[in-house]
């Protein structure tokens, strides 16, 4: 349930927004935290240690590290001792700030990304159109870092279990299909479970698919095959699938209610539409109070909308498309039962499943 909305006091707003530019300027340096392993290197070191200590465990630069840490130290992540000039990260801060499920550190680069693009956004607002792929060259390997983590967490623990008669079918063998696959995570993970099932993926960017490809080839899955292909055309697919999987693509496509369409057509009658996508309503006022509902937005604004507006007539549907959109979308594709289902551990994503 959204938050009431009030005017906040003249003080007080202007104190929220001297916190949102302090706050912004400690997840910059967190950023560069992470992706300079500082954090994972703390993490090592058993005692407090000094500037020099911490450079040399990262193989960093001692007189960058040490202004680096004055961020961690002010914005109370990192905590000093003035008498012996060391610093420790807590072992309780750690799990949030070096690789693996729970890290919060590595969503931070992703607003590096973002703002990477801000002279292009200032051109969209005034004339309209959106912006290229091409313009976020770090994203796939972002997107797939965080997709691996996630989907060892939760696949095959919560996910798949939650589809009541999936896991059976998987073992005795079906033909699967994810849908903006980007580098594969999802597929591969259960190509390697289920090798009685097929798994293809589909993607847009080359790049991405020739990696996933070489994942696959690499680990020796030969049921895992990844193609380059614009998901809007699936609907014309000669071959039916008994799984159709979506996680965080449909808000970024140019044509979704095509891409939807096709997914319905493309699935054997009784097969399963499973979309992951962001956890939101459709009208911002019902988001206020929901988790990272302002980065959720900004996550939209900067990169997919403008994905989606960049082609013609693209429907820029926006990461903040919504619980009840996408219900109204799904069932004016053909599907009358849709079954919203909470992600346990996940305040970010909502699963929507879907059964032809």
């Amino acid at each position: 349930m959204a938050l009431p909305q009030t005017e906040l006091e003249e003080d007080e707003f202007g104190n929220k927004l001297m916190d949102a530019l302090n706050n912004t300027a400690l997840g910059m340096g967190i950023a560069i935290g992470d992706y300079m392993g500082l954090f994972t290197a703390m993490s090592t070191l058993d005692e407090p240690s000094t500037s020099n200590e911490i450079a040399s465990k990262a193989g960093l630069n001692e007189r960058y590290v040490r202004e680096w840490l004055g961020i961690m130290v002010t914005g109370r992540v990192v905590i000093a001792n003035k008498g012996d000039s060391t610093f420790n990260l807590p072992k309780s801060y750690a799990k949030f700030l070096t690789p693996g499920f729970e890290s919060i550190a590595h969503q931070f680069k992703w607003l590096f990304m973002l703002t990477g693009v801000q002279k292009q956004l200032r051109e969209c607002m005034k004339a309209g159109g959106g912006i290229h792929y091409s313009s976020y060259p770090e994203f796939h390997e972002w997107m797939n870092e965080y997709s691996v983590k996630r989907h060892e967490a939760l696949l095959l623990q919560q996910h798949i279990p939650s589809i009541n008669g999936l896991t059976e079918k998987l073992d005795k063998g079906i033909k699967c299909l994810d849908i903006g696959c980007g580098m594969g995570s999802p597929s591969l993970i259960l190509a390697a479970k289920f090798p009685n099932s097929e798994f293809h993926g589909y993607d847009m960017a080359e790049d991405t698919i020739r990696a996933a490809n070489r994942e696959a080839e690499k680990r020796g899955l030969t049921n895992a095959k990844f193609f380059v292909k614009d998901v809007a055309t699936i609907f014309d697919c000669e071959t039916s699938f008994d799984l159709v999987t979506s996680f965080d693509a449909i808000h970024d496509q140019a044509n979704p209610s095509k891409v939807l369409d096709g997914v319905y057509n493309a699935l054997k009658p009784g097969g399963w539409f499973s979309l992951v996508d962001v956890k939101a309503h459709s009208h911002p006022a019902d988001n206020v109070g929901m988790p990272m509902s302002s980065m959720k937005y900004a996550e939209s604004l900067f990169h997919c909308m403008p994905v989606s507006l960049f082609f013609k007539d693209g429907a820029g549907l926006g990461t903040c498309w919504g619980i009840e959109l996408a219900q109204t979308m799904l069932h004016d594709a053909g599907f009358s039962k849709v079954d919203v289902i909470d992600i346990p551990e996940d305040d970010y994503n909502i699963h929507i499943l879907c059964v032809k």
